[in-house]
């Protein structure tokens, strides 16, 4: 017959990701902006789109995707690290999520309402170092040094980009870059000696 039907179409709630940018410095003072970058891929880790935190001074921060789909599959990605090493990423309960190999979370969107956060870690991979300069006789802070820092104790792998500054009473102070959060071995070498003293060629600072 022509009877009248209803249809009832159920649309489920898309939900939001927020990713909190955690950032490990240590005992050291961040001043400045670092800029972190995510990148959120579908279940086939094609590209849906980036974000990025900007964290000042090193303060934490955090981005925000939307329009997430319940119980979709989704892979979450940090792509921009500047002087950083990401150490660990957190789901919402704050345990360790695990990425593949090429450094992908799996993001899995329940079927409920809820929004979903994750936290990334970011340790800060430098160390800072300070060296005292002073008259080997009676003590007195010497001005006007410089130093090299190496990777080896042979100079085959100079480490660049490194200014120690001097402060007061004969100390220098620098930041050096790390390669990991292992551990890290330097060679520090004197390249200009304060005036009126010999250089120490082979001498160096472990």
């Amino acid at each position: 017959g022509y009877g009248e039907e209803t249809l009832t179409f159920a649309d489920a709630k898309q939900v939001k990701l927020t990713v909190n940018k955690d950032i490990i410095e240590g005992n050291l003072k961040l001043t400045g902006s670092s800029k972190f970058t995510f990148r959120l891929y579908n279940e086939n880790k094609q590209k849906i789109e980036d974000k990025t935190v900007t964290c000042t001074d090193g303060a934490d921060g955090n981005a925000e995707f939307t329009g997430l789909s319940q119980g979709k599959t989704y892979y979450l990605q940090e792509v921009s690290i500047p002087a950083y090493q990401l150490t660990a990423m957190k789901d919402g309960a704050g345990s360790l999520m695990t990425a593949d190999g090429d450094g992908y979370y799996r993001i899995e969107v329940p079927y409920t309402d809820d929004d979903l956060t994750v936290t990334a870690e970011n340790t800060y991979l430098y160390a800072e170092l300070s060296i005292r300069k002073v008259d080997g006789e009676d003590g007195t802070p010497l001005s006007g040094a410089e130093f090299s820092v190496y990777a080896d104790p042979e100079k085959k792998t100079p480490v660049s980009g490194i200014v120690f500054t001097e402060g007061e009473t004969g100390v220098y102070t620098a930041r050096i870059p790390l390669t990991g959060t292992g551990t890290n071995t330097f060679y520090i070498f004197e390249k200009t000696a304060p005036d009126g003293y010999p250089k120490e060629e082979a001498l160096y600072i472990k």
